[in-house]
């Protein structure tokens, strides 16, 4: 019987700079903020690999193991989630901890290995970008990404999954079909739930048709049907990007609203 596969990293990526997010955890709680940031990375990379289980009883290990008070601990989960540095839905719903870098980063670390297994459900990174050796579970389902094992069976499965891939998509039913060089690309229920997921500042229906008409209108624009994925990953991020720099240049001018005084002397306000 062959053993089971492996989840989590034995290392992970620890950049120079801290990100921006992380620098503000730091000065809000010093020296802790930094520490149990970075300790919730090594755990979520060394466990599951790009998410783990945050219970009442995972806080109390924790808070013990790193010998950070476990009210600390708790505020600065709570700091880490309002900033983003973990994704608050997710664990509202699951009560897990993750990002989509967290799992961008397993998904690269982890592309010598013949397979790993996601759970569809915590996904931030739309499954139609995932490398052929990641397999998709649900949260539901019988197949457990640490317990999984290979089988000459399951080889056999997994080469008819490779063969079907694209039919399954073309299948699935679609909401929109975007103009491209050799066709239409079909965008499904399930990929657009999934980009409104990752992309929350956006009206991803109403981005996608720009985008039909943009391309019907520019026919030199449009993209190959394999590379489609891609563009309007890359549309829809700077469209994303827009809408939060509208939103915090709004706040900015909101906090800023100063008055004329003199326009209200005609109201004798000021006798």
């Amino acid at each position: 019987m062959a053993r089971p596969l492996k989840a989590g990293l034995d290392y992970f990526p620890h950049g120079c700079i801290p990100e921006q997010n992380i620098d503000l955890i730091q000065a809000e709680f010093g020296a802790s903020g930094y520490t149990v940031i970075y300790r919730l990375y090594e755990k979520i990379y060394s466990e599951k690999g790009y998410f783990c289980e945050w219970t009442k009883d995972a806080a109390l290990m924790f808070s013990h193991r790193n010998r950070v008070g476990i009210n600390t601990v708790s505020e600065i989960l709570k700091s880490a989630l309002r900033r983003g540095i973990f994704d608050s839905g997710l664990y509202s719903k699951y009560g897990i901890l993750t990002s989509r870098d967290i799992q961008e980063t397993y998904i690269e670390a982890t592309a010598k290995r013949k397979r790993i297994f996601l759970f569809k459900e915590y996904l931030l990174v739309s499954c139609t970008l995932l490398p052929d050796y990641v397999c998709i579970n649900s949260v539901n389902g019988n197949i457990n990404s640490v317990n999984s094992v290979i089988n000459p069976q399951s080889k056999v499965k997994e080469s008819k999954v490779k063969k079907s891939k694209e039919e399954k998509r073309k299948s699935s039913e679609h909401i929109i079909r975007l103009p491209c060089r050799n066709g239409a690309y079909a965008v499904t229920k399930e990929q657009l739930e999934q980009l409104r997921h990752i992309y929350k500042s956006v009206d991803v229906m109403q981005a996608l048709r720009k985008m039909f008409d943009f391309l019907k209108a520019h026919p030199e624009s449009q993209r190959t049907s394999d590379t489609m994925e891609n563009y309007i990953e890359m549309w829809l991020s700077n469209d994303n990007k827009k809408a939060v720099s509208e939103k915090e240049e709004a706040e900015k001018k909101k906090s800023n609203v100063s008055y004329d005084i003199s326009a209200f002397k005609e109201y004798d306000i000021f006798e």
